[in-house]
């Protein structure tokens, strides 16, 4: 029997079980279909409007945010489909959360929350939902207490696992706790076939720490990178950094992961070189080195990267803070990336700041045949006009007489102040665009990962 001959009652029962898409298809064809399902239609749009971004925050005062993730976990609880919704989840939550007998009310878990949490009793029946805490009931137990002590990262943890279609996630602040759990869960999920849903939609993570959280950021990028969906990671702080020294290794080759982003203090070369060796589906690679005061070798630092991705990198990006951070040794060639299509550096990076028109270097004589398009940073607290700046005009000299055989594929030239309008257009005439850079000296993934409008006094992405 097609739909359209089924009974109102039990077509009514088929649109509330198959995908909104489903409805819509069915609809174009059958009004009858049509009119049975303007209620379900009108759900979907508004559970899509509210839950398809969720912002979990108690520090900062973001319109329309959530200050416990208890809250959407009760939605989920009352409404089974809210869970299918949700596709991006940014956690800032700051996790002061109270002693087990409840003798404390931390200041970010008000009264209607603890109500929330004592109605479901800790989400038992929300985790026995899950295949995994049903096979681990001593991190159900576990999952359970610290809900119902008012943790924030406990009841995220559990989102995780019931969200389908998750597929991006920006991750404050987190535990070590907190992070064995997780990687519990995405081992069994992942090696043992259990559960093997979980997050299998997730491509993205972005993890960053305050200054009194250590390393915890970089590890949660190593926890995530588990996950076969992922293509993309970035790590960042948000204060004073550390050097980064013995990272800890990948599980095995991940082949899987094509972008990674880190801003972070030094990182040595050895240590670089047994962090990307594994990494060999990766193709888009950025550093910030954020560390004030210290050295950043940064020829030493390109020489890692030939020798380690050369064969497959095709982005690359290289910046430092303003005037904080010293790049001792200077660039001498990209030439070493045989696949490299776009790249991000520190005019510092290239000309030595006592170079004479005699010493420095073409842009054309540093770039491989295959690059398409460069940005050249300032990293200079008050900048000049481009046609006042000397190292700018001594970088792209000859640039428009020999593009066509050093740089034939290069079209997109990005730079913090773009030249007078006829040299734009000589440019223009040798197949190159010129692009302004209108956000200060910094490219935006060097920045902070916060969505328009920014988090308080976070700078937006």
């Amino acid at each position: 029997m097609s739909l359209t001959g089924l009974p109102s009652d039990i077509l009514v029962q088929v649109i509330n079980t198959i995908s909104p898409d489903d409805i819509v298809a069915f609809s174009s064809i059958n009004r009858r279909f049509y009119s049975l399902s303007t209620k379900r239609l009108a759900e979907h749009k508004a559970l899509q409007e509210q839950y398809s971004k969720v912002v979990f925050d108690d520090v900062f005062d973001v319109e329309s945010s959530i200050s416990h993730p208890i809250k959407l976990l009760y939605d989920i609880w009352k409404n089974p489909r809210v869970a299918s919704y949700v596709r991006h989840i940014i956690f800032i939550c700051s996790d002061n959360y109270a002693t087990q007998d409840f003798n404390f009310e931390p200041s970010n878990v008000d009264r209607s929350t603890w109500d929330i949490i004592e109605r479901l009793g800790g989400c038992k029946d929300l985790l026995q939902t899950t295949l995994y805490f049903r096979q681990h009931t001593d991190d159900l137990e576990k999952c359970r207490t610290d809900i119902q002590s008012g943790k924030q990262t406990a009841a995220l943890t559990l989102l995780l696992v019931l969200l389908p279609n998750l597929q991006r996630l920006r991750y404050a602040r987190a535990q070590e706790t907190d992070m064995a759990l997780l990687s519990s869960i995405f081992t069994s999920s992942v090696a043992s076939g259990v559960n093997p849903e979980v997050l299998s939609k997730l491509h993205t993570v972005e993890t960053y720490h305050l200054d009194s959280e250590g390393r915890t950021w970089i590890n949660m990028l190593l926890l995530f990178a588990e996950l076969p969906s992922v293509r993309t990671l970035k790590g960042a702080h948000t204060g004073w950094s550390e050097d980064i020294d013995s990272i800890p290794g990948w599980k095995g080759h991940i082949s899987h992961l094509q972008k990674l982003e880190l801003s972070a203090g030094t990182i040595e070369p050895e240590d670089m070189e047994s962090m990307l060796l594994p990494l060999q589906g990766l193709t888009d690679f950025r550093y910030h080195h954020a560390c004030c005061g210290n050295t950043f070798e940064a020829q030493i630092f390109v020489d890692v990267l030939a020798t380690t991705m050369g064969d497959q990198l095709e982005v690359l990006s290289l910046t430092n803070d303003e005037e904080d951070s010293d790049m001792t040794t200077r660039i001498a060639s990209f030439k070493a990336f045989k696949r490299l299509k776009r790249l991000e550096v520190c005019i510092q990076a290239l000309i030595d700041n006592a170079m004479d028109d005699t010493m420095a270097p073409r842009l054309l004589d540093l770039l491989p045949v295959t690059i398409e398009s460069v940005t050249l940073l300032s990293n200079q607290r008050e900048r000049q006009p481009l046609c006042q700046d000397l190292q700018v005009q001594l970088l792209l000299r000859d640039i428009i007489s020999d593009k066509q055989k050093c740089v034939p594929n290069l079209s997109t030239l990005v730079l913090y102040n773009v030249p007078d309008a006829q040299y734009v257009a000589t440019l223009r005439d040798v197949g190159i665009v010129v692009e302004r850079m209108d956000t200060g000296s910094l490219p935006q993934h060097a920045k902070f990962w916060y969505d328009d409008p920014p988090i308080g006094d976070m700078p937006s992405i």
